[in-house]
């Protein structure tokens, strides 16, 4: 009776063990990689991670979820497969084998820094580490644009100071001469560039105008697709943008120098 009972023992332990020989043969390593994404990203500016998830083997029973950890930085995390949700720090969700995209929007200016993590229904885990930067600079083609428009603007304003500073000298003149002639020929100078003035005026109205027209389409749109924030930070824009800058900054002096000037008796 008791070789019986061992018997039976030891073709149930000989049954839990195949049991356990088969799980651990049906549990195929997996691999979890991301194609390159773009490393700089800026406040608002949304990035997609193309990513795949593939198996060594074959098992039908097989299941996959993800988690994310955000450690430096703030960000928003999507999942377009199964559904567009933000996902929620260390919450798992379920994933399927083959490519999907996940997009990932920055909510701060600092450098950011997340893991993602699948794992499957034998604790078997992969990570994937992704790392952005920001530069501190965002500049736009309508930035670019505005620039010049800005700079369009103070030329203006500089010609504009530049011939009242030119009246101002000839009225004087006008005050000082007793020939007639002279002053006949002061009137006509003094005349002229009061039309080129009003001309002018009229210029810096107009651009002023479109300035504001300008400003309250941008507000109008600040909140529109992430795309729009695709079409910018190239070397090209920003070096263009730095440069404009500069050659603004240096027109705003020249402007502030001729006012002075004007304003000197």
């Amino acid at each position: 009776m008791k070789k019986k009972y061992l018997l039976t023992a030891l073709i149930g332990l000989s049954l839990l063990s195949c049991s356990r020989e088969l799980d651990v043969k049906e549990a195929f390593p997996f691999e979890f990689t991301s194609m390159p994404y773009r490393t700089e990203i800026h406040k608002g500016q949304k990035v997609e991670i193309r990513c795949e998830l593939k198996t060594k083997g074959s098992n039908k029973d097989a299941r996959y979820k993800m988690r994310f950890f955000q450690y430096t930085g703030e960000g928003e995390l999507r999942q377009f497969f199964p559904s567009e949700e933000v996902m929620k720090p260390n919450d798992y969700y379920p994933i399927g084998l083959g490519k999907f995209s996940m997009w990932y929007t920055s909510l701060s200016e600092k450098e950011q820094s997340l893991e993602i993590v699948i794992e499957d229904q034998y604790a078997q885990k992969k990570s994937l580490r992704l790392n952005f930067s920001n530069n501190g600079t965002l500049v736009k083609e309508e930035s670019i644009q505005q620039q010049k428009k800005n700079k369009k603007l103070l030329l203006k304003k500089i010609e504009q100071k530049k011939i009242d500073n030119q009246i101002k000298r000839l009225k004087k003149k006008l005050e000082e001469t007793t020939d007639k002639d002279k002053k006949d020929e002061l009137l006509l100078e003094i005349e002229l560039l009061e039309l080129q003035d009003e001309e002018l005026e009229l210029e810096i109205k107009t651009l002023e105008k479109e300035q504001i027209d300008d400003s309250s389409t941008s507000e109008n749109s600040s909140n529109s697709s992430d795309e729009d924030l695709t079409k910018i930070n190239t070397k090209e824009l920003i070096d263009q943008f730095n440069k404009n800058k500069e050659e603004l900054k240096e027109l705003e002096e020249v402007l502030k120098k001729l006012s002075l000037e004007l304003d000197n008796p």
